[in-house]
């Protein structure tokens, strides 16, 4: 049931971006590479590298379609889960934190970008103003392809 509701969730955010355009999205996608890059150093955890990619990837839209329109976009990429109990309900709940934490740096001028997380020190000090999701679906949900 999980890979049928995430492969539609794909679908319909290929769609999206196709509409909107990929500029932003190639931005979101090398944050992603670089994020994974840190996770493989051991520099971050899976759920780490989770609450780093919301942050730092609403930012990466927010540049380039705006503020409302990267909330959004980020509570459709959330979908159901905003409202289902449990496990998937919690782990978007810290996702939209996390976004809107992002978003509010933004609008007060403190943003934290991605080149600037050039030591260990520093992603720890952004780490602590995020809120660390916790494992979902077991630690594979969070593993990166190798």
């Amino acid at each position: 049931m999980e890979s049928k509701i995430i492969k539609h969730k794909a679908k319909f955010l290929d769609k999206l971006i196709n509409f909107l355009g990929a500029e932003a999205w190639e931005k979101v996608d090398e944050t992603v590479t670089t994020l994974d890059r840190f996770q493989n150093e051991g520099l971050i955890n899976p759920q780490e590298h989770d609450a780093l990619r919301h942050y730092l990837g609403i930012q990466n839209l927010a540049e380039h379609y705006g503020g409302t329109v990267a909330w959004i976009l980020g509570l459709v990429n959330e979908g159901l889960d905003t409202v289902v109990p449990g496990q998937a309900g919690e782990q978007s709940r810290v996702d939209r934190v996390n976004n809107n934490i992002a978003l509010a740096h933004m609008e007060e001028g403190i943003s934290i970008k991605l080149e600037d997380l050039d030591s260990h020190n520093k992603i720890q000090n952004l780490l602590n103003m995020l809120e660390i999701p916790p494992p979902l679906f077991g630690e594979d949900y969070y593993q990166q392809p190798k």
